[in-house]
């Protein structure tokens, strides 16, 4: 069995190929056949299909759907900085526990609920809806969450921000 040609999802859960009309006995099927890879427990992709350089956000937008991608792992999204951090930082509600993904190292914040929407995009990544810190929110939570994350120069972020709101050409 192959993948249909016009599924625009790489990754995949049970659910998803059970729409697809797979049965989960199917499963190992193809991942035996090296149609399907395994990327974590309950996910899987495509291997016939392209994964974008941010396959592991998307993983943990696929996993985690109430997590919002922050801090170290928003600021290397938005090409922001250097630092490639060694976890996906993900903000969940405050009474979230963090969940443990294998093959997926996740370092998690709580936000309040009146934080879980002020500067958050959704992105479509590898057919997947992530939520995602915007640029100016990424660089303030540095702030907040500095000690935490491990940031040393948030100042140097920000001014790499202000520099792109100021030359955007919708603020001409």
């Amino acid at each position: 069995m192959k993948k249909p040609a016009n599924s625009p999802k790489v990754l995949v859960r049970a659910a998803d190929l059970a729409a697809q009309g797979y049965t989960r006995f199917q499963i190992p099927a193809l991942l035996r056949r090296g149609e399907l890879t395994r990327m974590s427990r309950g996910l899987y992709y495509w291997t016939n299909a392209p994964l974008s350089a941010h396959s592991t956000i998307a993983s943990v937008g696929k996993l985690v759907p109430n997590g919002i991608i922050c801090l170290l792992t928003a600021l290397r999204f938005h090409e922001i900085g250097t630092q490639n951090p060694g976890s996906v930082w993900v903000a969940l509600p405050s009474n979230y526990k963090t969940p443990k993904l294998s093959n997926i190292s996740i370092s998690a914040v709580h936000f309040g609920t009146k934080f879980s929407k002020i500067g958050v995009a959704v992105v479509a990544i590898d057919g997947v809806s992530v939520k995602i810190t915007n640029p100016a929110r990424t660089v303030v939570d540095c702030f907040r969450f500095g000690t935490k994350s491990g940031l040393i120069l948030p100042l140097r972020h920000l001014r790499k921000v202000l520099g792109k709101e100021l030359s955007h050409p919708m603020n001409s």
